[in-house]
């Protein structure tokens, strides 16, 4: 890392599921809602099993805070490895499954179940009675399962999704551990199938991330080191809903606009675009615990010239294995999950200031103590509070700087 002065973060709450967490979701209209998708791996079973843990981040009136465990849900039958809120619908939640699978589970007002349930639980804490955990009913939910893997290959990992930022936000891809990718729609019957892209990776395609703005421009990273740019528009019919083949897929995409192993020594991570912006800047992140950028002013996603490497890096002091701007700090904040480096909070840096530094951010703020295993999770509570997990160590705790 750089060598320079940065504050350490403050850790007000340390809790541990029940399970190892590796992805959170926080409801974007109550934030004390914290959600933990957690994965199990039975060394001698060589099963694995996962739970939705839902939490509630409660403040009493003599500011003691406390994160309590309310409610959980189980997955007996395979592990969570990424979850997400609809962009929109916030009682829909999906879930990658180490099945093959996405779970969509649907609620019936969750953010309503989960005020109710925090001004029980914030009696209790005026009162003084302190727990760690009480259980609670859920609302009201279905669950339904989709097998997205080629012939409904149950062997193969459904790693992360992502959402294209474009309205009516159904659009969705999922990536894999046989290297693919599969672009989704959300219907309300399920998740279909749009495109299957599978010649970009030949290891674990580990993340993608849409151009901001486009449901049609797609990045992905995988285990191989390799940056690549997708357009979905490059399948082999303009109508892909009207011309599936007979096992209900659209058309495959079998070569990316561009790949480049340049970028990353080791396997590309994390992916997030500022774009658009005056700076067209594309982040990336790996294993080999850098945080990248690409300036897609010099190379265009729509053209077939992939990068010639990094306009600017950083090393973070651990793998980088998710980007996660601030949807509430000024919009060049992010978190960043850096695995055995813990975390860290990074602030943008302008192009002039680029130039300058051939680094693409400053450290804000290094959020290290108490995790003891590889941070994989990470959200923001405020402006200047942010969650991680931690996953073998299966702690959880609340940060602020």
């Amino acid at each position: 890392m750089p060598d320079q002065e940065y504050a350490q973060g403050k850790v007000l709450i340390r809790a541990e599921t029940n399970l190892p967490p590796c992805s959170i979701v926080v409801h974007p209209e109550f934030s004390s809602l914290i959600i933990f998708g957690t994965y199990k791996l039975e060394e001698e079973s060589r099963k694995r099993h996962g739970t939705l843990e839902f939490w509630l981040r409660v403040t009493s009136d003599d500011d003691k805070e406390s994160l309590i465990r309310v409610a959980e849900l189980a997955t007996p039958d395979s592990s969570i490895l990424d979850a997400k809120l609809h962009p929109t619908d916030h009682n829909i939640l999906l879930t990658a499954q180490s099945t093959g699978e996405i779970v969509i589970w649907r609620f019936a007002g969750l953010r309503a179940w989960a005020e109710t349930v925090h001004a029980e639980l914030l009696q209790h804490a005026n009162n003084g009675e302190t727990k760690n955990e009480r259980k609670f009913d859920l609302p009201e939910h279905t669950k339904s399962a989709d097998v997205i893997t080629e012939n409904e290959d149950r062997s193969v990992l459904v790693l992360s999704l992502c959402f294209a930022p474009v309205s009516p936000y159904n659009t969705l891809a999922a990536t894999l551990t046989d290297g693919s990718i599969v672009v989704c729609v959300l219907t309300n019957s399920g998740i279909k199938v749009r495109h299957r892209l599978t010649g970009a990776h030949s290891l674990e395609a580990w993340t993608a991330s849409f151009l901001n703005g486009s449901e049609n421009v797609l990045f992905s990273g995988g285990d191989d080191a390799v940056l690549a740019a997708h357009d979905l528009r490059m399948a082999s019919s303009s109508d892909s809903d009207n011309n599936e083949s007979d096992n209900g897929y659209g058309d495959d995409i079998v070569a990316p606009v561009w790949s480049s192993q340049r970028i990353h020594s080791a396997g590309v991570t994390s992916i997030h675009s500022f774009i658009p912006t005056p700076d067209y800047q594309l982040w990336t992140g790996g294993y080999d615990d850098t945080l990248a950028l690409v300036d897609l002013r010099i190379t265009d996603p729509m053209l077939p010239i992939p990068p010639r490497g990094p306009t600017a890096s950083i090393n973070l002091g651990g793998g980088v294995w998710k980007l996660l701007p601030s949807p509430v700090a000024p919009e060049s904040r992010m978190l960043v999950c850096c695995m055995y480096g813990g975390a860290r909070i990074v602030d943008r840096l302008s192009t002039e200031e680029i130039a300058s530094t051939t680094e693409p951010a400053n450290i804000v703020a290094s959020l290290t103590q108490g995790h003891e295993s590889m941070v994989y999770g990470g959200a923001w509570l405020d402006e200047k509070t942010v969650v991680t997990c931690s996953f073998y160590d299966k702690a959880v705790q609340v940060w602020r700087w």
